[in-house]
C-alpha cells in the first residue's frame, strides 16, 4: 500500500490526488496536472506509476506526470504545496540554496546560488560551453542548525577532522556529502559548527562511508567569470546609468 503525502490517499484506490501547485526549477509554477493521454486520444487505464484514474490528478513524484509538452514533472519539480494550507515555496526561497554543476574533462565545477533564476542562467550559459557536460540544478534547504529529526539518531562516534581549514572569511554554505548517497549531497548548513554536528550523526550509520564537508560562497548574481559578453555588456549600460 502507498500512502500520498499530498492527499493521505491510497495511491491505487483513490481517484487521484487533490490540487495542488508546482513549483519548475525554471522558477515558473504549474497546477497539479491530470492523468490524460500524451496523444489526445482516450485513456482508459489508471497511471501505472501513481494510480491514478483518468482524468485524476497525479500524485508528488509520479514519473509519468509532465510539465507541459515531454517534459517529465518529476525531474523538473522542486516542491509541491498545497495552496491555503502550506506555505507557498517562493516565500521560503531564502531558505533554499541551489547548487549548479557541470563536468567538465574529468572534473566537476560545482557552485552555490541563493537564487533560480541567477543560477539557471549560470547553468544555461555552461551548457552553451561544448567542453561542458551534464550540467545540474540542485535545490535544496540550507539548514541554520541540526534537525531535531537527525538528534535523534544515537550519538556514539566523532567524524574527527572534517571541518575545512579556516579562512579570513568564513564560507556562506557547508555541504556535508557521502561518496555512496549519489550524487545529491547528504545535506547543507549555514555554519561549519551544524555541519559538523549533523556529520558526526550521521557517520553513526552504517552505510554513511567517506562524509566530506566543503564550504562555498553563495552567490546571489552571477560572478564576472561566468558571464557571457552580452551579460558584461549590459553589466556595464546599468554602472553608467
Amino acid at each position: 500500500m502507498a500512502i500520498c503525502p499530498m492527499c493521505n490517499g491510497e495511491m491505487n484506490q483513490a481517484k487521484g490526488c487533490i490540487d495542488h501547485k508546482v513549483l519548475l526549477n525554471d522558477g515558473s509554477v504549474i497546477d497539479s496536472p491530470h492523468h490524460t493521454s500524451r496523444t489526445g486520444g482516450v485513456i482508459e487505464d489508471r497511471c501505472h506509476d501513481c494510480g491514478a484514474k483518468p482524468q485524476g490528478i497525479h500524485h508528488p513524484g509520479c514519473d509519468w506526470a509532465r510539465a507541459g509538452g515531454a517534459r517529465q514533472l518529476l525531474s523538473a519539480a522542486v516542491r509541491y504545496w498545497k495552496p491555503g494550507a502550506d506555505t507557498d515555496p517562493r516565500e521560503k526561497e531564502s531558505d533554499l540554496v541551489f547548487i549548479v554543476k557541470k563536468s567538465q574533462d574529468e572534473s566537476d565545477t560545482v557552485q552555490l546560488y541563493s537564487s533560480l533564476s541567477v543560477a539557471n542562467k549560470v547553468a544555461n550559459n555552461w551548457r552553451d560551453d561544448p567542453d561542458s557536460s551534464n550540467v545540474t540544478i540542485t535545490p535544496i534547504t540550507a539548514h541554520h542548525e541540526v534537525s531535531d529529526s537527525l538528534k535523534d539518531i544515537t550519538h556514539s562516534s566523532q567524524v574527527g577532522d572534517l571541518q575545512p581549514p579556516e579562512t579570513e572569511t568564513p564560507y556562506d554554505i557547508y555541504l556535508v556529502d557521502d561518496e555512496g548517497m549519489g550524487e545529491e549531497p547528504t545535506g547543507a548548513y549555514r555554519s561549519i559548527d551544524s555541519a559538523n554536528e549533523a556529520a558526526e550523526l550521521w557517520n553513526t550509520i552504517d552505510h554513511m562511508e567517506g562524509l566530506t564537508i566543503t564550504g562555498y560562497t553563495l552567490h546571489h548574481t552571477i560572478p564576472d567569470a561566468e558571464k557571457t559578453e552580452q551579460e558584461e555588456n549590459d553589466s556595464e549600460v546599468l554602472k553608467r546609468l
